[in-house]
């Protein structure tokens, strides 16, 4: 053969492996997302390229061994996410490739004998067509890896509790460990035509058994997501029936008001007196202050300013909602009262002195903003999910859900939200648009 041809083989061949090598890299970046810059998802890249593309043979752990170990050094390096879902995320993947390599290097193993044997080629063509064979099978397996990781709908957003991913993870050692065994037990490039069908059924059950897993994880996270909801939803409805109440204890109040007029009329001056300083040590009598046009923001601010003065912090309002807002009452009450809430709880910890909360709140050019400002404590880190701060308070399984329903609320009509911590101070920040749609079809 030629130097050209064998040129134009080998560029061939360094096409197909990079092309294969992407289209891998395209399904697993579906599944976890890659750092910022862009040499983390270079390097990604190169830990996709290397695992599809080195061979796996009965026999030969080397190549199994260095492979696993790059790629998940570059998943783990390049991936966001938790370490344990990095750490399994990886291992399913890299255990999928090994398994369909192996099948790949038996089938092809017996192709080469069977070509040598009885094909009467030369060494250099079955060399050559096995080469071709392995680079073009990788390539439609990529492909069909590809589809089934759209089909299992595995985001890279996804975040399983860590119980969930600890159990994948011991899930996932045994067809692990059944590759490597295969691979193991054999002496290199056995030709024992009759361990050849068992190996590769072998290798196939495995391969078959870890994409199941693989389409566990979009299961548990559906299931995940549908449970965060449901709390959240029940958290939010607690919360609206909470200010619903105090909005009833409102109007009774101003029922009750003109009973106490004419008491008032009633009576003499001296016990006038008496009984006007007896109505405004009342606490139900507490005012109701005027922040906005829109009744339900009104009312959770109204509140929320007695909850500060009960806390001993500084609360500053600054409402510049000049109409009713076009979003349903919970999904106010919810965004405000939880805002104002974890501010509380984050400043709660700080000398009466350092202790403030800033509302500001502006409805304006088809936007809601509001962005709420708190001294924390030194040392207050966010947690894991997304970012979001976790809850300080010790009920962890009944807290915890404020941020997580602020953003539910403002992604529900198109917004989203934003955390800021510069030192020691925390801010949140929420956009929601105020369409003309909205409104229509809330009137």
């Amino acid at each position: 053969m030629s130097s050209a041809w064998m040129l134009a083989i080998e560029v061939l061949r360094f096409l197909m492996i990079g092309l294969n090598g992407w289209m891998l890299y395209l399904a697993v970046s579906r599944m976890i997302q890659a750092k910022e810059p862009r040499r983390y998802r270079l390097l990604l890249y190169a830990g996709c390229m290397v695992l599809l593309g080195m061979p796996v043979f009965i026999g030969d752990i080397a190549n199994l061994s260095m492979a696993f170990l790059f790629f998940m050094v570059c998943i783990c390096t390049a991936g966001e996410g938790s370490f344990l879902k990095r750490a399994t995320m990886g291992m399913m993947i890299s255990s999928t490739v090994f398994a369909f390599n192996g099948a790949l290097g038996v089938g092809l193993t017996i192709l080469y004998f069977g070509w040598k044997t009885w094909g009467g080629i030369r060494d250099d063509i079955t060399e050559l067509g096995v080469g071709i064979g392995m680079l073009a099978a990788r390539g439609i397996f990529a492909v069909l890896f590809y589809a089934g990781v759209r089909v299992s709908k595995v985001k890279k957003e996804t975040e399983l509790a860590p119980a969930l991913w600890r159990l994948l993870l011991q899930l996932i050692c045994f067809p692990l460990g059944v590759v490597i065994a295969l691979v193991l037990v054999r002496s290199p490039f056995s030709s024992d035509w009759g361990t050849f069908p068992a190996d590769m059924l072998l290798f196939i059950l495995a391969m078959l058994s870890i994409t199941g897993l693989l389409r566990a994880v979009g299961v548990f996270d559906r299931q995940q997501r549908l449970e965060e909801e449901n709390m959240l939803a029940q958290y939010n409805r607690k919360y609206y029936e909470t200010m619903e109440q105090h909005q009833f204890e409102v109007r009774r109040m101003k029922h009750d008001l003109r009973n106490h007029l004419l008491v008032l009329e009633s009576l003499t001056e001296e016990r006038r007196q008496e009984y006007r300083k007896q109505l405004l040590e009342n606490p139900d009598f507490s005012q109701v202050i005027f922040y906005c046009a829109d009744p339900t923001v009104n009312a959770v601010l109204t509140v929320k300013t007695e909850l500060m003065r009960q806390r001993e912090i500084d609360f500053s309002v600054k409402a510049d909602i000049k109409e009713t807002l076009p979003f349903e009452q919970a999904d106010i009450c919810a965004l405000f009262a939880n805002a104002l809430d974890n501010a509380a709880e984050g400043c709660g910890a700080l000398p009466e002195e350092q202790r403030k909360v800033t509302v500001e709140a502006r409805a304006g050019k088809g936007m809601l903003v509001v962005r709420v400002t708190n001294p924390v404590p030194k040392g207050c880190e966010g947690g894991a999910d997304g970012g979001l701060p976790e809850t300080t308070k010790a009920d962890t399984a009944n807290h915890g859900f404020g941020l997580k329903s602020i953003r539910k609320v403002a992604q529900k009509y198109g917004g989203d939200m934003e955390i800021e911590r510069k030192e020691t101070v925390f801010s949140l920040f929420v956009w929601v648009p105020v369409t003309a749609e909205e409104k229509i079809g809330l009137e």
